[in-house]
């Protein structure tokens, strides 16, 4: 029959369009999830930025927990100002 000859002649052109629809479908599945990537990427970034303030805080030991009771006046400035004297960074006592 003239169609089932037309129909395998296309067989190939099928072919290829499922090739080119699964490559298609990778492709798109592989930018989500780059997308999703980038975005915790991103997010962990920011984690960091906001964590590494807390790593500037000095927790200075004898001082009854942060209150000072066991400390003379101006003590903790004095010891994170000691401190900072040895580091780039602005360190800051805990409160």
């Amino acid at each position: 029959m003239p169609l089932v000859k037309k129909a395998d002649e296309f067989k190939d052109v099928l072919k290829k369009w499922a090739e080119l629809n699964f490559k298609m479908q990778f492709l798109c599945l592989w930018v989500k999830n780059l997308k999703v990537f980038a975005t915790s990427l991103e997010e962990e970034v920011t984690n960091l930025k906001r964590n590494s303030k807390l790593l500037l805080s000095v927790n200075l030991g004898a001082t009854a927990i942060g209150t000072g009771v066991n400390t003379p006046e101006g003590y903790a400035p004095l010891v994170v100002e000691e401190l900072a004297k040895n580091d780039r960074a602005a360190l800051l006592a805990c409160s």
